[in-house]
């Protein structure tokens, strides 16, 4: 599918034409920053990255130049044209949507301003990231903990399905490459981010529901590759990373539960999820019958 975007030039969705093909370049303008970087600051950073990521894909990894500043001026667009002469700095204009805390305004006035720093405090540079590609790049984004922790529940069932049957993936494969259509077409659609999260989510489903272990491998593939373009699943210690979060005896308790609800001994199933929570591991029971796990902060 060809890329298209919105042309905030020309309020219009297009087609994504380079002058060459060869030599496709993006410049992201910085943020005017007076403090540390905060939230509103990276949505900018995380979308237009991944817009690079899709470039590259389209048009090959040395045939995209990208170029991003961060300014103490006002006038830097003004700065950009007279650096090309005054003519047309660029033909394609995309602009971010804003971030808001709580449903207000970020502000220091309002008590509200959350730097980055503080957020990565809180979770992985990969969940806060994945926060932020929740929602499509041009749409408003509400900020806030309950956004957080379903990025976090996102994160780990994704983590999870890399390894599911063991470590082994398959990266090259035609049902790779097929299984992997989806989230390109979505990101290909004005970086649909949030489409592309779903593709994700139901590459996970495949996974889980597979029995052949070669299709295992090539949907795994496909979902590390997908990842990729989202800048997501990109952890090189997966092995390690992931031994806390497959906790054998954990995953038993859970196995136990489920079987216990199945069987209608609601005690049973109570009892597990109070002793697993005490241990800092939370349930989150699905409607499709599925549960999901995090571990509690």
């Amino acid at each position: 599918m060809p890329l298209t975007l919105y042309n905030t030039l020309t309020r219009r969705k297009e087609p994504f034409e380079p002058l060459d093909p060869k030599r496709v370049g993006l410049y992201v303008c910085g943020p005017t920053v007076y403090d540390r970087a905060h939230i509103g600051n990276a949505r900018a950073v995380v979308a237009f990255d991944v817009l690079y990521r899709v470039l590259r894909h389209q048009y090959g990894a040395h045939h995209v130049h990208y170029v991003r500043n961060i300014t103490d001026v006002e006038d830097k667009i003004a700065q950009s044209v007279c650096a090309h002469d005054g003519g047309p700095f660029a033909r394609y204009w995309l602009h971010n949507g804003m971030l808001t805390v709580g449903g207000v305004k970020m502000a220091k006035s309002e008590g509200n301003f959350i730097t980055v720093d503080e957020v990565l405090g809180k979770a992985l540079g990969e969940i806060a990231r994945l926060a932020l590609l929740m929602t499509h790049y041009r749409d408003p984004l509400d900020w806030t903990q309950e956004r957080l922790l379903e990025a976090e529940t996102i994160h780990g069932r994704l983590y999870r399905a890399l390894v599911v049957g063991g470590f082994d993936l398959e990266m090259g494969s035609l049902t790779t490459a097929k299984a992997i259509e989806p989230v390109v077409e979505a990101l290909s659609d004005d970086i649909n981010t949030h489409e592309a999260l779903n593709c994700l989510r139901a590459l996970t489903e495949e996974i889980y529901k597979s029995r052949d272990p070669g299709e295992q491998r090539a949907l795994k593939g496909a979902l590390k590759r997908g990842g990729s373009l989202l800048g997501i699943l990109q952890r090189p210690d997966l092995r390690d990373w992931l031994n806390p979060i497959l906790d054998p005896a954990t995953e038993w308790r859970i196995q136990e539960r489920t079987a216990a609800r199945a069987e209608r001994r609601f005690a049973d199933a109570d009892r597990i999820r109070a002793e697993l929570a005490s241990e800092g591991v939370i349930l989150e029971d699905k409607p499709d019958g599925t549960t999901d796990w995090r571990r509690e902060r």
